[in-house]
C-alpha cells in the first residue's frame, strides 16, 4: 500500500510553478525590507534622540530604540544573505516551510517583551527611576510592532506553504511534500 502510495503521489507532484517561486521569494524581499527599514528608522531616529535630548526617560526611550534598532536591521541582513545561499527551489519551500513556525515563536517572545516592558515602566514610575519607564517604553513599543510583522509574516508564509504543497492541477489536486 505504501509503495503504491508512493509512487501515485510521485506522479501526481510536480516542481511547483515558477509563479510560485518568485511569490516566496518577494514576500522574503518584503520581510527583509520591512524589519530591515523598522531597524534602520529605530537605529537612526534612537540614536539621534540619545545624543540630543537630556531628560533620562527620553534619553533611555531613545537609547533602547536604537539598540533594537542595530538588531533587527543585522536580522534582516543576515536573513537576506542567508536567502540567497539557498540555491534550488526545494531548499527554498524547505525554508518557506519552516517559517511560519518560527514568526509564530517570535510572536510569543513579542508578547514577552510587550509584558517586560509594561512591568518596567509600573516599576520605573513607582519607584521614580526615568530611564527604566523609557526603556519600558521602548519595549512595549518594539513589541508591539514586531507582534504585528511576526503575525503577518507567519500568516503570509501559510498561505504561502499551502499552494506550494496543496496544489491544483488539470485532473484534481496534488500533494507535494515528504510522506
Amino acid at each position: 500500500m505504501f509503495l503504491l502510495f508512493t509512487l501515485l503521489s510521485t506522479s501526481l507532484a510536480h516542481d511547483f510553478s515558477t509563479e510560485l517561486q518568485e511569490n516566496g521569494r518577494q514576500l522574503e524581499n518584503t520581510a527583509f525590507k520591512t524589519l530591515g527599514t523598522w531597524g534602520a528608522l529605530n537605529t537612526g531616529v534612537g540614536g539621534i534622540g540619545a545624543l540630543l535630548d537630556n531628560d533620562p526617560q527620553r534619553r533611555a526611550f531613545h537609547t533602547m530604540n536604537a539598540g533594537w534598532g542595530a538588531v533587527n536591521l543585522g536580522l534582516a541582513l543576515s536573513g537576506a544573505a542567508s536567502s540567497r545561499r539557498s540555491s534550488t527551489p526545494e531548499s527554498h519551500a524547505e525554508r518557506w516551510l519552516r517559517l511560519p513556525s518560527v514568526f509564530a515563536v517570535n510572536a510569543g517572545l513579542d508578547a514577552l517583551y510587550i509584558s517586560a516592558g509594561g512591568w518596567l515602566w509600573l516599576d520605573g514610575r513607582s519607584s521614580e527611576k526615568p530611564s527604566h519607564v523609557g526603556w519600558g517604553q521602548s519595549l512595549i513599543l518594539q513589541g508591539s510592532a514586531l507582534l504585528l510583522f511576526d503575525v503577518w509574516m507567519a500568516l503570509e508564509f501559510n498561505a504561502l506553504n499551502k499552494e506550494i504543497w496543496i496544489t491544483s492541477l488539470p485532473n484534481g489536486l496534488a500533494v507535494q511534500g515528504a510522506f
